[in-house]
């Protein structure tokens, strides 16, 4: 049994792991009633807790991904002289595909409009509830930057 799981290939482990994560969503939205351990415990705190440091976790990763994938690339030209010719094309690009991605984000909110017919004026968020200190609060107290 161990052999067989050790020969999944870590692409099929990720889906798996999808489909169970949209599974226990839907389980949790669909058939578990509304709980103090359904939303304080499982969704406020581990699931909150978990998702926050998987986020964490990716964003340490991209940096050093990028960079060494631009050091490779650098190192792995040949002729030094094409290096400001593909600088030139790389920025080019950026500035192209940048351009392309805002000309889209205009358009879908035009086309949406976002917040259209909202009226903020006068309404107050006002709860009987007092402040639970959850897990990830006291993290994020822990670890806050002071500035």
């Amino acid at each position: 049994m161990l052999n067989k799981i050790r020969q999944i290939n870590i692409n099929n482990f990720i889906f798996i792991a999808m489909i169970l994560g949209f599974l226990v969503g839907m389980i949790l939205n669909l058939w578990v009633p509304e709980s103090f351990f359904k939303n304080t415990i499982l969704i406020d705190n581990i699931f909150y807790f978990g998702s926050t440091a998987f986020i964490n976790l990716m964003k340490m990763l991209v940096v050093p991904l990028v960079f060494c994938s631009i050091v490779v690339g650098t190192a792995s030209i040949i002729n030094t002289k094409k290096i400001g010719n593909i600088t030139i094309e790389i920025i080019i690009l950026y500035l192209g595909t940048t351009l392309i991605a805002v000309c889209i984000a205009i358009l879908l909110a035009s086309l949406i409009q976002p917040g259209n017919g909202l009226n903020m004026i006068g309404s107050v968020y006002t709860s009987n509830v007092t402040s639970n200190v959850t897990l990830t609060d006291k993290c994020d107290k822990q670890f806050s930057s002071p500035l």
